[in-house]
């Protein structure tokens, strides 16, 4: 495959999962943000 190729597939690569996370990911940060937590109390710190 030439270069010139599989930088055409790269940049797709990275605009579909830049687009996952900021349609899925980002979403789910602000509507559920005490799912994030890793600690105990079930808050996350910018919740308070």
């Amino acid at each position: 495959m030439e270069q010139s190729v599989q930088l055409r597939y790269l940049k797709l690569a990275l605009v579909i999962t830049g687009g996952f996370c900021v349609v899925g990911v980002y979403p789910l940060t602000i509507l559920w943000p005490s799912g994030w937590a890793w600690h105990a109390g079930g808050h996350s710190l910018i919740c308070r």
